[in-house]
């Protein structure tokens, strides 16, 4: 059975649920993107959100050599950041992918 604090009761990558992994305010004109984009807030949400339990993996590791941790919350941190690197690989892939589709059609 998951661990409640590990996958919350929604979908984990819902606007809503991950408000504290919000992306910074862009300025649009500066980057080129409009701030309105859908499409850039979800991904920029889910960078923000693996990079987020990578570091906290990392500080797990950190304080479980220091011996102020337990292992089983170690291991359980490192497993979540391998899952959403993982995810965050594939909607990459799947990014790629169907930019090579359109690019690749014929008018």
């Amino acid at each position: 059975m998951p661990n409640s604090a590990i996958l919350p009761p929604d979908n984990a990558f819902q606007a809503g649920t991950l408000s504290e992994f919000m992306p910074t305010p862009i300025n649009p004109i500066s980057s080129g993107v409009q701030q309105s984009d859908p499409f850039h807030r979800v991904f920029a949400t889910l960078l923000n959100h693996t990079n987020n339990t990578q570091l906290q993996a990392e500080q797990r590791m950190a304080e479980l050599e220091a011996g102020q941790d337990n292992l089983i919350e170690t291991v359980m941190s490192i497993q979540k950041a391998s899952q959403t690197m993982s995810m965050l690989v594939q909607v990459r892939n799947r990014i790629v992918e169907g930019y090579h589709e359109t690019f690749n059609q014929q008018i």
